[in-house]
């Protein structure tokens, strides 16, 4: 149940993977040049309205801790749960959600709409919404699929912990994605915890195995039972009848990679990575997308 293999795009030249443990990188893929997307600590910035892709992963970590610090007594006042604490308008337009390691998922069909919703998962055919989830050692997943009839990508991001993903926030994700008519839906994971990280023993660990079979039983480094995120987030995606298509590009894991990554559990580390997505929007010309696409630095024509 491993992650299928493909060919790597050529990375930006900002863009190397920054992973701890290089033989992942022939692992990692990336959604069509239809989806947008990026994993960041600071989401506010994302250009959204910008037609290229922007399809990266990291920023600098320690600048985003500075400015978090130097706002903290100003934002926290009237933050919401589940909600970044800077309070940048630009973020007002995507939906973010209240994140409790359940199954609910909403359907996103305007710019921001659902924004700070309960649940786990969001999903859209919409060019105009942006979603966004929030992890740090938790399961970050993006799923893209197609509807045959309108010729349009649909979109979804899911939250997986390890209780929702027992629970299935992964089926209940391709189930939505399907009910606005996606097909041939794909899933690949982002940045998470690895298994020689993840001490993971006792009941859950064999209720994991038992619903996602051996191979998401591991050890850590100290060979220690652990759970493989990987392996569990494969097996619910084929489990789910969607394509798990690998890691995206520029994946590490969360304990390892303290420059580019927030890790609670190996830190105690209070801030979030945030995955970004969007569909690209197509204008009446298709040609002046596929045009701009083609001339973005990395991508695949």
């Amino acid at each position: 149940m491993g992650p299928e293999t493909g060919p790597e795009p050529g990375p930006e030249p900002d863009d190397e993977p920054r992973s701890p443990d290089d033989s992942k990188t022939d692992l990692m893929t990336m959604p069509s040049d239809r989806i947008r997307w990026r994993m960041t600590v600071r989401p506010e910035t994302w250009d959204r309205d910008s037609l290229m892709p922007t399809n990266r992963i990291g920023d600098d970590k320690a600048d985003h801790d500075k400015a978090e610090h130097d706002k903290a007594e100003h934002d926290k006042a009237g933050t919401r749960k589940g909600e970044p604490q800077h309070r940048d308008p630009r973020f007002e337009r995507f939906t973010w959600l209240d994140q409790v390691h359940g199954t609910s998922v909403v359907t996103v069909r305007n710019r921001g709409e659902h924004r700070g919703a309960v649940a786990d998962a969001a999903v859209t055919d919409a060019a105009e919404a942006t979603l966004v989830i929030r992890t740090a050692d938790c399961a970050p997943i993006l799923f893209e699929g197609a509807d045959s009839v309108r010729q349009t990508p649909v979109l979804g991001l899911a939250h997986g912990g390890w209780k929702g993903l027992i629970e299935g926030v992964v089926p209940e994700t391709v189930k939505a994605m399907q009910a606005i008519g996606a097909q041939s839906i794909r899933a690949w994971l982002g940045p998470c915890i690895g298994v020689e990280c993840y001490e993971f023993g006792g009941e859950p660990l064999a209720k994991m195995v038992e619903r996602f079979g051996p191979a998401v039983r591991g050890l850590t480094r100290s060979e220690t039972p652990a759970l493989n995120m990987v392996e569990v987030v494969s097996a619910a995606v084929q489990e789910a009848g969607a394509t798990y298509a690998g890691l995206l590009r520029g994946w590490t894991c969360t304990a390892c990679d303290s420059a580019q990554r927030y890790s609670h559990r190996a830190r105690k580390e209070s801030g979030r990575m945030a995955l970004i997505a969007q569909i690209v929007p197509v204008p009446a010309d298709d040609s002046a997308v596929i045009s701009a696409v083609q001339r973005a630095p990395g991508a695949r024509a």
